[in-house]
């Protein structure tokens, strides 16, 4: 069963995580501050990121990608729709 909750670094999360920190982001990674999604529930959003951060089609899935406010606000739309 996938876990689609944003969890704590200090849960024990199998296999790949993606981070979502706070901006500025650090030039290091594992910040306790951040949230932490595994790979398999990343997965189901991931085209929704991809199709609203230009950027991200840069770095893909695994750089580090800012995410500036207005679009967070697309995400957050495309989220809600697909709830």
């Amino acid at each position: 069963m996938i876990d689609f909750r944003f969890q704590s670094l200090e849960e024990n999360m199998p296999g790949l995580i993606f981070e979502f920190a706070i901006a500025p982001f650090q030039d290091y990674s594992w910040n306790k501050a951040s949230k932490y999604l595994t790979e398999n529930a990343f997965n189901f959003i991931e085209s929704i990121i991809y199709n609203n951060v230009p950027k991200y089609q840069n770095y893909g899935h695994w750089g580090k990608t800012e995410v500036n406010k207005e679009q967070r606000l697309l995400i957050k739309s495309a989220l809600i729709k697909i709830k």
